[in-house]
């Protein structure tokens, strides 16, 4: 499991997952603020797009089976 809270962090994580992928910010219940990428370019553009209304987001990445 990885924690991502900064941009770089967060390119860090999206260069060492699998894709499909799934980003959901923690502070969220259900599936608020859920998105389906499928590219790191993706997935950081997810994180960029969610620190809008989260100003420090922190995002915990699975990577399973």
């Amino acid at each position: 499991d990885a924690v991502g809270d900064s941009l770089a962090g967060a390119t860090s994580v999206a260069a060492a997952l699998p894709y499909p992928a799934v980003v959901k910010p923690v502070a969220l219940s259900g599936s608020r603020g859920v998105m389906c990428v499928h590219d790191p370019g993706q997935c950081t553009a997810a994180f960029e797009r969610l620190r809008g209304p989260f100003p420090e987001p922190r995002f915990l990445t699975t990577i399973g089976e």
